[in-house]
């Protein structure tokens, strides 16, 4: 029940981090090559 909702939900938020950290990679490849 509740362990498995918490397990799911930090599974989540690792995805998620991920992502913003990909997302923020590539935007400061993006700013440097425009400059």
């Amino acid at each position: 029940g509740d362990e498995e909702l918490k397990k799911l939900y930090a599974k989540l938020a690792e995805v998620e981090w991920g992502h913003y950290e990909l997302l923020k990679k590539r935007y400061e490849e993006l700013k440097v090559r425009a400059i």
